[in-house]
Order: C-alpha cells, then structure tokens, then sequence
C-alpha cells in the first residue's frame, strides 16, 4: 500500500536482477529511464523476502506575486540542487509473521496416533494444503523532514516613460522548501484463509504533523518608506524600484504517514471441512476392512487432547480439536464458540520483523528458531524443559540440564 492510500501489486525480480535495479537506480550517472525498485520483490538465497527502501531530498524555489488587485502568479524557479534518491534493501523474514498459520507436522503425527488412520490423514494435509492461502501487504510509511524559508515583502516600482509615471505595488514571496523523505517498508498480514477459519484484515493511515523549529530571520530586502531622494535622480525616462514591509520566516516541520494495527473483519468457520471427513470410511493398513476416524476421536478425544496440550508446537489446536469435537458429536468437551480472534495478527507481538510470542513456552520456541534450531530440535529441547521444570521460572530446586 502506497503512501497515497492505493494499492498495486509487487512483481518478482529474481535477486540479482533487484540488486541490479537497486544500483542502477542509485548510480547519478544513470540517466536512463529505469523501473523503480518499489514496484518489485525478491527472494534471498535464505529463503527470506527482499524490498526496497528510499531516502530522496529535493529543493524547490517558489515565487508568488500578488499584484495591487489581488491577483496571484507563480512562478517554480530552478533549484541549484538536484534532488537525489537512494533505494536500499530491506530484508523481511515472512516466514515467521506467517508462522502461527501453519498446522505443524507434529499435529498429523497426534491426530494419527488417536485415529489410526494414514488415509484419513493424507485428506486432511489435502484439506490444509488446498485451504491454505495467507496474503501479506507491504505497507510504506514515510517521514519527511521539511524546511520552508519565505521572504516576503512589497515591491514598489516607479516608471516614468514620455511624461507618463506609474507606480506598481506587488506583494512578493520568496520561498525556498527543502525536504528529505525517508521511506520505511513495513510487512503485515491482509488476509488468512486456511483450514479452521478465514478473514481480512485493513489498514488504516495515520498522518501527523509535528513543528520542530519556527522562528523570524532577516529579510533580504531593506524597508524604504521615502524614496524621493530615488525617483528626484531619476534622469529622463526610467524606473525606481524599492521596498517596503519586509519580514522573513523559518519553519521546520515533521510529517509523517504510518498505518494503525488494523481492522480484523468477521471471522468465518471452515472447520466443518474437516468435520466431513470424519465419517468417511478409509482403507485400513493391512486389511481389508474400511473405518471412519470419526469413532476413534470420539473414544480417544481426551488423549488427543492430551497430547496435543503436551507439546509447545500444537498446545493451540487443542482448542481448534475440543470445538471440532463438540460440532462433530454435540458434548461439551470444554469448548463450544472457539475464539477465532487468537488468529488474530494483533495477538502476536512483532519485533524487528520476527513474532514473539507472550508466553513463556512462546518466547522460547521462537528464540530458539531464530537461532537457526530446527522444529524438530527445537521440540526436544522444549519437551525436556516442561519435563525438568514445566516451564516454570520459579522451579530453582529442580535441576534442568539442556544440550545445545
């Protein structure tokens, strides 16, 4: 989203050729017409989501003449600075602001140790691979850094042409504006589409403006309130032109344009998907008989439960699978209106591009990939913390022993 409010759709560039753009655009002796890096996105070799970033400074120079009427001419004069633009890369790790999305493989492996059933597990990956569909929006926020000198006063002109004299008066305003733009991409969440639920989220602009500095300065221009002693040394024909009600400004302001957390529309349940394929009957390993998975949850539903409270990466769809299970047969397993809103982007907490989560169990699952453990890894060294302490900060007399 641009910083105008519009939006457009970012092309991929492969690495190189974004690189390429980038420089191309920033080289001053580049004159070409070239594409602008915004308009683009890329893909490292870690797999992690390439934009682009910008600083541009410009000089603009206005005069506005008001003659004695009240009519009004302006007039853009050429700057002696050249604006300037320097694209940068920004680095995105979009895998874990979508992480939360994503059914863990770990979640398969309990669900096929309560149903017992491979076939029934091949549909559902189908499910959450054909229902899977998460958007993200680039949103640009900008500050810029303006300063607006203006010299304004009245200018004064006597003409004498073959005994005819005239006097002019026009008010003048000088006006030098100087401002530096710097361009921030940032990378939220639109819209989730996936197996459990779906929904969309908007974005609102905020605009502020803050002064930072106003004060008078010396006008250029002198006052002259009697220019007699001009016009009578005034030989022939000719003009005189002097000034008067001088006054000079300096204004320093910051404007900047960012994004609220966004506006999360109704949620909508997909989970009767799953529901469905409960009661279909799948081919059972080794046998020639065919079962539904549905009778399995239904005796087993605690030890899912269970399990899936158990471990740090599915500790959440316990609660998708106490609702499931209330649709499917109709008993209170705990659960019956699932708060969809824990999908909510504004759950989680964004720092510098990664998501964090609050809890304790949380914090250490994605310190621990950020550090480049694998989920496997990752899930052993967890599983042996909630053994040793059950991550509780409090338990000192407990010994915990971890291997990295």
């Amino acid at each position: 989203m641009n910083s105008d409010g519009s939006k457009a759709p970012l092309k991929y560039k492969s690495y190189e050729e974004f690189k390429k753009l980038i420089d191309q655009n920033n080289d001053p002796n580049d004159t070409s017409r070239k594409e602008s890096p915004a308009d683009y996105f890329s893909e490292n070799s870690n797999g992690e989501l390439i934009i682009s970033e910008y600083e541009s400074t410009s000089e603009e120079i206005i005069t506005e003449r008001t003659d004695a009427e009240g009519n009004k001419t302006t007039t853009s004069n050429a700057s002696p600075v050249a604006p300037v633009s320097k694209y940068s890369e920004k680095v995105i790790d979009y895998k874990s602001i979508i992480s939360q999305y994503a059914t863990p493989i770990s979640f398969f492996i309990e669900l096929g140790t309560v149903t017992r059933n491979p076939e029934f597990l091949e549909k559902v990956a189908e499910l959450v691979k054909k229902d899977a569909r998460i958007e993200l929006i680039v949103l640009n926020t900008s500050i810029t850094h303006k300063t607006v000198k203006s010299d304004t006063y009245t200018e004064n002109v006597y003409e004498k042409v073959g005994g005819k004299e005239t006097t002019t008066v026009t008010t003048v305003t000088d006006s030098t504006t100087n401002a530096t733009i710097t361009q921030t991409s940032d990378v939220r969440i639109s819209s989730v589409n996936t197996w459990i639920c779906s929904f969309k989220v908007t974005y609102n602009k905020l605009i502020s403006s803050q002064p930072v500095d106003e004060h008078e300065l010396e006008s250029a221009h002198k006052h002259l309130e009697d220019p007699s002693e001009l016009i009578d040394g005034l030989e022939g024909d000719g003009n005189v032109t002097w000034y008067t009600n001088p006054s000079a400004t300096y204004n320093e302001n910051i404007i900047s344009d960012s994004y609220d957390n966004g506006t999360t529309s109704d949620y909508v349940d997909n989970t009767q998907k799953f529901i469905d394929l409960l009661d279909k009957e799948y081919k059972i390993p080794h046998s020639k008989e065919k079962r539904s998975a549905g009778a399995y949850l239904k005796s087993g539903a605690e030890i899912l439960f269970q399990l899936l409270r158990q471990n740090p990466e599915t500790q959440g769809m316990e609660q998708v699978m106490r609702y499931i299970m209330y649709k499917y047969t109709g008993k209170d397993y705990g659960v019956t209106e699932l708060d969809f809103s824990m999908f909510d982007p504004k759950s989680f907490t964004e720092v510098t591009n990664h998501i964090y989560g609050d809890t304790i169990e949380e914090k250490v699952w994605f310190a621990l990939r950020e550090e480049g453990f694998s989920e496997y890894a990752v899930a052993g060294v967890m599983g042996n913390i909630y053994g040793e302490s059950g991550f509780d900060p409090n338990a000192i007399d407990r010994t915990m022993c971890m291997a990295f």
